[in-house]
């Protein structure tokens, strides 16, 4: 594997993780989902709970939907039916 030349890479010293995703994908042609939650303001009680419960609900249905939308796109692109 290439040493990383990223911009990131250059700044920090060190590959990221999406630096990482992105080689993968690239070497492997095969697409890499990734999803991250990090709220920013949690706090233990009832209303966050339910609202980052229903956020992170949401976010899983995007990023499946995303991830379907891919690999339409990309059998679409290589000549085959989704």
């Amino acid at each position: 594997m290439a040493v990383p030349t990223s911009p990131s890479f250059k700044r920090t010293g060190t590959a990221t993780v999406i630096d990482a995703l992105m080689r993968v994908q690239m070497e492997s042609e095969v697409p890499v989902i990734s999803a991250v939650l990090t709220p920013q303001a949690f706090h233990e009680h009832v209303v966050h709970r339910r609202f980052f419960a229903e956020h992170a609900a949401t976010k899983g249905v995007e990023a499946a939907e995303a991830c379907l939308q891919t690999l339409a796109t990309l059998a679409t692109i290589r000549g085959h039916a989704a």
